[in-house]
Protein backbone atom coordinates (compact mmCIF):
# COMPACT_ATOMS: atom_id res chain seq x y z
CA UNK A 1 0.00 0.00 0.00
CA UNK A 2 0.81 3.25 -0.64
CA UNK A 3 1.86 6.07 1.97
CA UNK A 4 0.85 9.88 1.53
CA UNK A 5 3.54 12.11 2.70
CA UNK A 6 2.71 14.25 5.56
CA UNK A 7 2.86 17.93 4.14
CA UNK A 8 0.09 16.57 1.95
CA UNK A 9 -1.81 15.24 4.65
CA UNK A 10 -1.24 18.49 6.71
CA UNK A 11 -2.35 20.47 2.89
CA UNK A 12 -5.48 18.34 2.73
CA UNK A 13 -6.44 19.10 6.27
CA UNK A 14 -6.08 22.58 6.33
CA UNK A 15 -8.67 23.30 3.02
CA UNK A 16 -10.75 20.57 4.36
CA UNK A 17 -10.55 22.43 7.60
CA UNK A 18 -11.47 25.51 6.27
CA UNK A 19 -14.39 24.90 4.27
CA UNK A 20 -15.73 23.40 6.94
CA UNK A 21 -15.33 26.25 9.24
CA UNK A 22 -17.95 29.50 8.54
CA UNK A 23 -16.38 31.37 11.32
CA UNK A 24 -12.79 30.92 10.24
CA UNK A 25 -13.49 31.41 6.50
CA UNK A 26 -15.68 34.75 7.64
CA UNK A 27 -12.26 36.30 9.22
CA UNK A 28 -10.12 35.51 6.90
CA UNK A 29 -11.41 36.27 3.73
CA UNK A 30 -12.48 39.10 4.44
CA UNK A 31 -9.01 40.11 5.65
CA UNK A 32 -9.70 40.34 9.87
CA UNK A 33 -6.51 38.41 10.41
CA UNK A 34 -2.76 39.07 10.70
CA UNK A 35 -2.01 35.48 10.11
CA UNK A 36 -3.78 33.82 7.43
CA UNK A 37 -4.59 34.69 3.87
CA UNK A 38 -7.53 33.25 1.64
CA UNK A 39 -10.38 33.40 0.28
CA UNK A 40 -12.45 31.46 -2.07
CA UNK A 41 -10.38 31.55 -5.23
CA UNK A 42 -7.37 30.38 -2.68
CA UNK A 43 -9.81 27.24 -1.61
CA UNK A 44 -9.97 26.33 -4.83
CA UNK A 45 -6.33 26.52 -5.73
CA UNK A 46 -5.82 24.29 -3.28
CA UNK A 47 -8.17 21.65 -3.83
CA UNK A 48 -7.43 21.59 -7.74
CA UNK A 49 -3.71 23.37 -8.47
CA UNK A 50 -2.30 22.57 -5.13
CA UNK A 51 -3.53 19.18 -4.32
CA UNK A 52 -4.50 18.18 -7.42
CA UNK A 53 -7.77 16.35 -5.87
CA UNK A 54 -8.76 14.94 -9.09
CA UNK A 55 -5.74 13.40 -10.00
CA UNK A 56 -5.74 12.14 -6.05
CA UNK A 57 -9.02 10.53 -6.54
CA UNK A 58 -8.30 8.54 -9.85
CA UNK A 59 -4.26 7.87 -9.08
CA UNK A 60 -3.64 7.49 -5.45
CA UNK A 61 -6.61 7.13 -3.11
CA UNK A 62 -7.28 3.37 -4.88
CA UNK A 63 -3.63 2.73 -3.51
CA UNK A 64 -4.39 3.64 -0.03
CA UNK A 65 -4.72 1.79 2.87
CA UNK A 66 -7.84 3.40 3.68
CA UNK A 67 -11.50 1.78 4.09
CA UNK A 68 -13.53 1.57 1.58
CA UNK A 69 -16.31 4.08 3.22
CA UNK A 70 -13.55 7.06 3.25
CA UNK A 71 -12.82 6.57 -0.36
CA UNK A 72 -16.41 6.47 -1.08
CA UNK A 73 -16.61 9.64 0.54
CA UNK A 74 -13.54 11.28 -0.69
CA UNK A 75 -15.09 10.64 -4.37
CA UNK A 76 -18.38 11.69 -3.59
CA UNK A 77 -16.98 15.00 -2.15
CA UNK A 78 -14.87 15.70 -5.02
CA UNK A 79 -17.50 15.26 -7.56
CA UNK A 80 -19.44 17.77 -5.38
CA UNK A 81 -16.33 19.80 -5.03
CA UNK A 82 -16.23 19.80 -8.92
CA UNK A 83 -19.72 20.54 -9.80
CA UNK A 84 -19.81 23.28 -7.55
CA UNK A 85 -16.53 25.23 -9.17
CA UNK A 86 -17.62 24.55 -12.12
CA UNK A 87 -21.25 26.48 -12.23
CA UNK A 88 -19.41 29.33 -10.54
CA UNK A 89 -18.65 31.96 -13.22
CA UNK A 90 -15.58 33.39 -13.62
CA UNK A 91 -16.16 36.95 -12.56
CA UNK A 92 -18.41 35.20 -9.29
CA UNK A 93 -15.37 33.73 -7.91
CA UNK A 94 -14.04 35.88 -4.41
CA UNK A 95 -17.37 37.24 -4.01
CA UNK A 96 -16.65 40.46 -2.63
CA UNK A 97 -15.51 40.84 1.02
CA UNK A 98 -19.34 42.04 1.83
CA UNK A 99 -21.05 39.31 -0.20
CA UNK A 100 -19.27 36.50 1.14
CA UNK A 101 -22.45 35.41 3.03
CA UNK A 102 -23.70 34.13 -0.67
CA UNK A 103 -21.60 31.27 0.11
CA UNK A 104 -23.09 29.90 3.50
CA UNK A 105 -26.95 30.03 2.34
CA UNK A 106 -25.98 27.95 -0.82
CA UNK A 107 -26.75 25.04 0.07
CA UNK A 108 -24.52 23.24 -2.36
CA UNK A 109 -21.79 25.25 -0.47
CA UNK A 110 -23.25 23.77 3.11
CA UNK A 111 -23.29 20.54 2.01
CA UNK A 112 -19.53 20.82 1.12
CA UNK A 113 -18.92 22.16 4.35
CA UNK A 114 -20.40 19.22 6.20
CA UNK A 115 -18.68 16.64 3.68
CA UNK A 116 -15.34 18.16 4.56
CA UNK A 117 -16.16 17.63 8.37
CA UNK A 118 -17.58 14.40 7.49
CA UNK A 119 -14.26 13.30 5.98
CA UNK A 120 -11.82 15.11 8.62
CA UNK A 121 -13.67 13.31 11.02
CA UNK A 122 -13.82 9.92 9.71
CA UNK A 123 -10.00 10.31 8.35
CA UNK A 124 -8.79 11.84 11.41
CA UNK A 125 -10.45 7.85 12.67
CA UNK A 126 -8.25 5.96 10.23
CA UNK A 127 -5.39 7.81 10.06
CA UNK A 128 -3.58 9.08 13.63
CA UNK A 129 -1.42 11.46 11.62
CA UNK A 130 -4.43 13.17 10.72
CA UNK A 131 -6.04 13.10 13.25
CA UNK A 132 -3.52 15.14 15.48
CA UNK A 133 -3.08 17.64 11.92
CA UNK A 134 -7.32 18.26 12.03
CA UNK A 135 -6.66 18.77 15.93
CA UNK A 136 -4.00 21.09 15.36
CA UNK A 137 -5.47 23.11 13.14
CA UNK A 138 -8.93 24.00 14.53
CA UNK A 139 -6.70 25.20 17.20
CA UNK A 140 -5.32 27.37 14.97
CA UNK A 141 -8.55 28.87 13.79
CA UNK A 142 -9.79 28.95 17.05
CA UNK A 143 -7.07 30.95 17.65
CA UNK A 144 -7.52 33.21 14.46
CA UNK A 145 -11.17 33.98 15.58
CA UNK A 146 -10.08 34.80 19.19
CA UNK A 147 -7.42 37.58 18.10
CA UNK A 148 -10.21 38.74 15.09
CA UNK A 149 -12.82 39.12 17.85
CA UNK A 150 -10.12 41.49 20.44
CA UNK A 151 -9.07 43.10 17.58
CA UNK A 152 -12.65 43.88 16.34
CA UNK A 153 -13.45 44.72 19.93
CA UNK A 154 -10.06 47.17 20.23
CA UNK A 155 -10.91 49.19 16.82
CA UNK A 156 -14.82 49.62 18.29
CA UNK A 157 -13.42 51.34 21.28
CA UNK A 158 -10.91 52.97 19.59
CA UNK A 159 -13.39 54.72 17.22
CA UNK A 160 -16.21 55.31 20.26
CA UNK A 161 -12.57 57.73 21.75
Amino acid sequence: MMMLPCYYKERFVFALSELSDFSFQEIVWQGHSKTHVSDYIELMCNFFDDLMIEHFIENDLPLLDLSSVLKEKFKSFEIELSIFNKRKEPNDWGYSKNDIYKYWSDTQWIKLSKMAKDLLEQWGKEDEFVNKSTKKVSLDHQKVIQEAKINSVSQTQLKSN
